[in-house]
């Protein structure tokens, strides 16, 4: 099949559920950044959301987005079979596995082909539904779900997670810097990230790092902006804040928070926030399994990191906390070597994961494939383990709500 953009109109499907996130994950802008790249290159595209909540990253977008809400519980599959269909796609793409549930039936009734990208994140040995096509972000990920039994005749496609470099907000950044009382001569240490276990470490690795580098003799302070995903982990991490450490999880920063980094001089990062951070050209930090603190990203040991992603999975053989503290410290007092380590570091990450070529590998993804490939009956019940999981929640608390209305 001769796909040309101009030709193609892709469905992006993509589930919102408050029982699964808060929908401000960075997959959600991974999302947008593809579907807005395709569109200026000529595709007809439109982003469905299904679940309970709108993602915030979509607000104000001039792509077209439809969102299908689970209020409408008895006719939920058929609002989105009516959504989907009216648009009528050529491709139908997915970013997770509930979404995937619920498209991939639409596509079998339109015989239209099915796309599945895994954004990320750890490993699970849970069902991982089939896809004739499964894009990943990461190495790892493929890795792993390529030894599935279901996934034999999966075509399994790399391309790393996208990104444009952000556009800053001077004016919420002075905001920012008045709310937290910050002075012009203190160096800040920032991580942008969802409250929630699975980000606890790299929040307290921030912390750790900020403290060791005022031990240093450096004026650091750590600044940790997110929503409140698990209200234990915040009581716990705020206990475990350190001296002039500022936790801020007002929705005005916390939303479209890559606003905020040209506050920071230092960034803890994972996946997309530190690929984000980088671009703007801020000494990236991410964090490592089992260290006290996070590691300075470098060109030596870029590769490596990249294999997961960037993300809280890291490890680095032969890692040295002392040398790394080190190096922090030499970078901070040397402005000359600091914008040489970033531009070095932005170089690196615009060539691997710039939006450059994308839309190229994308649309000849696309192209290969024009109508739906089917599975077993057993793979859609296993798919429907996720819906299950996730909506079951919802339900229950919807039943709960009618039970005590008067």
């Amino acid at each position: 099949m001769n796909t040309t953009l101009d030709k193609l109109r892709i469905a992006y499907v993509i589930s919102a559920v408050s029982s699964d996130n808060t929908g401000m994950g960075g997959h959600y802008r991974s999302a947008l950044v593809l579907a807005e790249n395709m569109m200026q290159r000529g595709a007809a595209v439109h982003i469905f959301t299904l679940g309970d909540i709108f993602p915030a990253p979509f607000r104000g977008t001039h792509v077209p987005v439809t969102h299908i809400d689970f209020d409408n519980r008895l006719g939920y599959y058929g609002a989105i079979r009516k959504a989907i269909s009216g648009f009528q796609p050529t491709h139908v793409h997915s970013f997770d596995n509930k979404s995937h549930f619920f498209a991939r039936l639409v596509a079998r009734r339109l015989n239209k082909p099915t796309f599945l990208t895994k954004p990320g994140g750890p490993n699970r040995r849970t069902f991982f539904p089939f896809s004739a096509d499964i894009i990943g972000f990461s190495e790892e990920n493929l890795t792993f779900l390529s030894k599935r039994r279901n996934l034999r005749r999966t075509r399994f496609h790399l391309i790393p997670n996208r990104v444009v470099q952000p556009t800053p907000n001077p004016s919420k950044v002075e905001e920012l810097k008045k709310r937290i009382d910050l002075r012009d001569d203190e160096v800040v240490v920032l991580r942008i990230c969802r409250i929630g276990h699975y980000y606890r470490q790299s929040i307290l690795q921030t912390f750790r790092l900020a403290e060791r580098l005022r031990q240093s003799g450096v004026k650091a302070r750590a600044v940790v902006v997110g929503f409140i995903q698990d209200q234990e982990v915040y009581d716990e991490v705020s206990r475990d804040a350190g001296e002039g450490t500022a936790i801020v999880t007002d929705p005005h920063f916390t939303e479209k928070a890559s606003e905020l980094l040209e506050v920071a001089d230092i960034v803890v990062g994972t996946g997309r926030s530190f690929m984000e951070a980088a671009m703007q050209q801020r000494l990236c930090a991410t964090p490592l399994q089992g260290q006290e603190l996070p590691a300075l990203v470098t060109a030596a040991n870029f590769n490596d990191l990249a294999r997961t992603n960037f993300s809280e999975r890291n490890e680095l053989a032969n890692f040295s906390r002392d040398d790394n503290l080190q190096e922090f410290c030499r970078l901070i007092g040397n402005r000359t070597a600091f914008d040489r380590h970033t531009h070095e570091v932005m170089a690196l990450v615009d060539e691997r994961f710039g939006m450059s070529g994308a839309a190229r590998k994308y649309s000849e993804i696309y192209a290969e494939r024009s109508s739906y490939v089917g599975a077993p009956l057993l793979d859609y019940l296993g798919n429907s383990l996720a819906v299950l999981r996730y909506y079951g929640p919802l339900l229950l608390r919807a039943s709960h709500r009618k039970a005590a209305a008067p």
